[in-house]
């Protein structure tokens, strides 16, 4: 089963994303305040956003560990010609920390 919508009724705000079903589909509209009283409803939708939540988190890890890495490159080719040649880090790149 595939909720959508769960966001804008657990916030009351307006939906954020339009749903288009390629096939033949059946959906059931629920009242979001009748949703928000069934316990049952509250585990399902919470595992749903708790699924996304760490999914997202793992993609940021993903980009940030690509992000990082040619940095490093960069600093390390900068404090390399700096050494060499007597000059400092680039502006850009000072105070930048890893993550």
């Amino acid at each position: 089963m595939r909720v959508f919508g769960e966001i804008s009724a657990l916030l009351d705000q307006s939906h954020s994303a339009d749903v288009r079903a390629l096939t033949s589909s059946q959906f059931h509209v629920a009242d979001a305040a009748a949703l928000l009283q069934d316990p049952a409803v509250l585990l399902y939708v919470s595992a749903i956003l708790a699924r996304r939540l760490d999914g997202a988190n793992q993609t940021l890890v993903e980009l940030m560990i690509q992000v990082d890495y040619p940095r490093k490159m960069i600093e390390k080719t900068a404090e390399d010609e700096g050494t060499a040649g007597g000059q400092r880090c680039p502006s850009f790149l000072r105070g930048i920390q890893s993550v």
